[in-house]
């Protein structure tokens, strides 16, 4: 099971197009389906993918990685997950940011004790394109890093 689960998070471009119906349509996890799949930027240098995977009704998997060519130069693992009446993205490091915005095509999650990013805002642009930004001050200076991710295969 293990492996099973590592290998639908890895960032391969190999999409699984079945993943959102395992969402139940009463979870609250529902508003964040969109977010199901497999996403890339375009080619460049260095590209970010993100996958995202249907674990239950209260938690949602994800991997973020970073690639140049072939190799992987960081990854994160992530987790979506329903802690009493809130909702969660959760870093490997266990920082947590709770779900402060959601609407049909947002989502914003915020944590103002984290180093950076403080706020982490996915928009649903399409149903093939995503924006990611990350926002917050950095060593005194205000910081914005923005991705725009392609899925991957239809």
């Amino acid at each position: 099971m293990l492996f099973f689960l590592s290998v639908l998070l890895s960032c391969s471009t190999t999409p699984n197009t079945e993943i959102a119906r395992t969402l139940s349509t009463n979870s609250p996890l529902q508003k964040t389906a969109w977010l199901l799949g497999h996403w890339r930027s375009p080619k460049a240098e260095v590209q970010v993918a993100e996958s995202w995977l249907v674990v239950s009704d209260t938690l949602i998997k994800g991997v973020s990685c970073f690639l140049k060519d072939t190799d992987t130069l960081s990854s994160q693992n992530i987790r979506l997950e329903i802690r009493g009446s809130h909702i969660l993205y959760t870093t490997a490091q266990l920082k947590s940011f709770m779900l402060t915005l959601s609407t049909e095509n947002t989502l914003v999650f915020e944590n103002f004790t984290d180093d950076f990013p403080q706020k982490i805002c996915y928009k649903n642009i399409s149903q093939d394109s995503i924006q990611t930004e990350l926002t917050g001050v950095l060593n005194g200076q205000p910081k914005q890093i923005q991705f725009m991710l392609g899925k991957t295969q239809k």
